[in-house]
């Protein structure tokens, strides 16, 4: 009778451990939930940072094209000053001159200059 009264203490003791068991087995796939879960969120997140990424660099662009335009005015602007400034007939001599060069080997000469 003993061994019996054991028995049943033991096997009452092992269903206490299959129940504890059982109870830890149930917070472990809660607790993996919980990290599915927050790795889901940060997998979203990541493509939203993604997105503001390909955002920007589009942005970037887009100045770099307006940097350009504006450099493009700017270069029309100068031309246009030169167009118009007192210099012109000036400039216009030197660049539609053939003897330029010569004139200057000329002028280097008699001015003494190297």
């Amino acid at each position: 009778m003993e061994v019996k009264l054991e028995v049943m203490e033991v096997k009452q003791e092992v269903m206490e451990v299959k129940q504890e068991v059982m109870e830890v087995k149930l917070e472990v796939m809660e607790v993996k939930q919980v990290v599915m879960e927050v790795k889901l969120e940060v997998m979203e997140v990541k493509q939203e940072v993604m997105e503001v990424k390909l955002e920007v660099m589009e942005v970037k662009q887009e100045v770099m094209e307006v940097k350009q335009e504006v450099m493009e005015v700017k270069q029309e602007m100068m031309e246009a000053k030169l167009r118009t400034s007192p210099f012109k007939s000036f400039i216009e001599y030197y660049e539609n001159s053939v003897s330029y060069v010569p004139q200057l080997q000329y002028d280097r000469k008699y001015l003494h200059m190297p």
